[in-house]
C-alpha cells in the first residue's frame, strides 16, 4: 500500500529478520504525521488533533478562502488544480511539515479540501446511514423530512456531526456568492455529493443514484441553518468546555 509519505528506510543490519520490525516502524512514522487518507476518527484521536472539534487542515482550508476573497471567484469547487502542485501539497501535509495556505492558490486549496474527503477510508455521512438519508429524502412532508434529516445527522459519531456543522458552513456561505462564482446549492451539491455521500458498494442499482445524492447535498446546503443547529450548540457548548 503507497504510505504516500517522504521517508527514508535505513537498515543498521542485512539481516533479513530485522525487516518486518523496520518496515513497521517506518509505517508507525509515516502515519504518526497523516492526514488525508486515514478514518476520521484515527485523525481526531490523534495528539495533533487534540483540542479539536473539527480536523486543523478543513478549518486552516476555510479559513483561508474566506479570508482571501476567494468564494467569489468563478467555479471555485468545479475548477481543478495543477495535478503536480496538488501531489506535492498532499505529501507535505502527509509528512507533517507546516503550510501557509498564505501562498497556496485558492484552486489547489479547494482541491486539498475535496481530497481530504474523497479519501476517507469511510465518507463523511458513513456507508452505513447511506440508504437511511435515501429513504429521508423521499418523504413528502417538508417538516418530517427536515426533522429525519436532522435525526440521521445526530447519529452519526460526534467528530463527522462537527465536521458536517463546519462544511456545510462553509457550503452556505459559498452558495451566497453564487451571482459572482457561478456556484448555488445545485452546483456545488453535484461536484461533492459523489464526494461525500456515497454508496457502501459499487452495486449498479446503488451508482444510480447518484442524482439523488445531489438532491440530498443540495437540500442540506439550503437548509443548514435550521438542520444543523442542534449541532452548532453542542459544538459552542464542547468548545466552551475546553477552554
Amino acid at each position: 500500500k503507497d504510505i504516500e509519505t517522504d521517508f527514508t528506510l535505513f537498515l543498521g543490519s542485512k539481516e533479513d529478520k530485522e525487516w518486518p520490525s523496520a518496515i513497521e516502524t517506518a509505517i508507525d512514522n509515516a502515519r504518526k504525521h497523516k492526514v488525508i487518507g486515514i478514518s476520521l476518527d484515527e485523525l481526531m484521536k490523534s495528539e495533533r488533533e487534540k483540542g479539536n472539534l473539527v480536523p486543523a487542515l478543513v478549518e486552516q482550508c476555510t479559513v483561508s478562502l474566506v479570508s482571501s476573497g476567494a468564494l467569489k471567484k468563478e467555479g471555485l469547487i468545479r475548477v481543478s488544480a495543477n495535478a503536480e502542485d496538488l501531489m506535492r501539497l498532499t505529501q507535505r501535509i502527509n509528512s507533517g511539515q507546516f503550510v501557509s495556505m498564505d501562498k497556496i492558490d485558492s484552486h489547489c486549496i479547494m482541491c486539498i479540501l475535496k481530497k481530504f474527503f474523497r479519501d476517507l477510508p469511510d465518507p463523511v455521512f458513513t456507508h452505513k446511514q447511506f440508504a437511511f438519508f435515501l429513504e429521508a429524502n423521499e418523504l413528502e412532508d417538508p417538516d418530517e423530512k427536515l426533522i429525519e434529516m436532522q435525526v440521521l445527522i445526530e447519529e452519526l459519531p460526534a467528530a463527522n456531526q462537527f465536521l458536517l456543522q463546519h462544511i456545510f458552513s462553509f457550503f452556505s456561505l459559498l452558495a451566497s456568492y453564487s451571482e459572482e462564482n457561478k456556484m448555488n446549492s445545485q452546483n456545488i451539491a453535484v461536484v461533492m455529493a459523489p464526494i461525500m455521500l456515497t454508496p457502501p458498494s459499487l452495486d449498479p442499482s446503488m451508482m444510480t443514484k447518484q442524482n439523488v445524492t445531489i438532491d440530498i447535498i443540495k437540500y442540506l446546503i439550503d437548509n443548514s441553518k435550521e438542520i444543523f443547529a442542534n449541532i452548532k450548540q453542542k459544538k459552542i457548548e464542547a468548545e466552551n468546555a475546553n477552554q
